[in-house]
């Protein structure tokens, strides 16, 4: 098997604005590295909303040529409580990534983004599942996203069922590479997960930076806002997909086979459709 996979969990500096100063990547600075990888998907998971969608799309084209074809998709890592009333002040705000597979998935992403803004909001705008039961699941791709995912909760696997009752088959259990203590941790509770269910696993990476040596710049930029974070068992950089590979073994919880599965199920984002727009409408 070819080890591959495409990038669905990334972080540019558009997310800072929703939370703490995270990331000091720019879209184009990931475009460049996918192209130089052979990665068909151009798609930003930024904090609480969904990025800069047309300066996506616009790099995506520029980073194509007749030879290579990069696809934009919209995508969010959403804020989530089960219920988003901001009167009960439930400020646990799980992460959940939803991926659009179209625009017809990027109009309804738009709308419940702006939904959660104007009756859910509590520290953050916040979706539930009163509010993901409107959009038509046909259209995305969801995933647990990480270790502040609803897995997290000792509600965790109920509220996975809820999750999985609506986006049914495009529901995914999310595992990363990172090779400290609480992520192991999260895995094999995904997996126990993935054994009971049989939901499809998903490899992602949480990139917040590039290269290695890029943990500098994202800490000088939170010193540079007097936020000390204690991160020093993270390496939130985008490895190849043979280092990725390798780290996903070296935990220890996931067999080859599983490993294989979730970077395959990546590989689906090829098949979607992208969202588009023209100039024509100006506001």
């Amino acid at each position: 098997m070819k080890i591959e996979f495409e990038n669905a969990h990334c972080h540019t500096y558009y997310s800072n604005p929703y939370t703490l100063p995270d990331s000091t990547m720019s879209m184009r600075n990931y475009a460049a590295v996918y192209k130089e990888r052979g990665m068909r998907c151009l798609s930003f998971s930024e904090h609480g909303y969904r990025g800069q969608v047309w300066d996506t799309a616009d790099i995506a084209e520029e980073f194509s040529d007749d030879d290579f074809k990069m696809k934009p998709l919209c995508s969010a890592e959403v804020y989530f409580v089960p219920d988003r009333n901001p009167e009960l002040k439930d400020g646990r705000n799980f992460h959940l990534l939803l991926i659009a597979k179209d625009n017809a998935g990027f109009k309804q992403l738009n709308r419940i983004l702006s939904e959660s803004q104007m009756t859910g909001y509590y520290k953050n705008g916040r979706v539930d599942f009163d509010l993901l039961s409107t959009i038509d699941y046909r259209h995305f791709l969801c995933t647990t996203a990480c270790i502040a995912g609803v897995l997290r909760d000792p509600e965790g696997e109920r509220y996975a069922n809820q999750l999985h009752e609506i986006f049914k088959e495009n529901f995914r259990l999310e595992v990363q590479y990172h090779n400290n203590n609480e992520q192991i941790k999260h895995n094999a509770k995904v997996l126990k997960l993935y054994e009971k269910y049989k939901w499809p696993l998903f490899f992602a990476t949480d990139s917040h930076y590039i290269n290695h040596e890029d943990k500098i710049l994202r800490k000088e930029l939170q010193l540079s806002s007097k936020i000390e974070m204690d991160d020093s068992g993270w390496d939130l950089y985008l490895p190849t997909a043979e280092e990725a590979y390798r780290l996903m073994l070296s935990q220890r919880i996931l067999s080859v086979s599983q490993i294989e599965e979730a970077f395959e199920n990546t590989l689906e984002l090829r098949d979607f459709e992208g969202f588009s727009y023209t100039s024509e409408r100006k506001f």
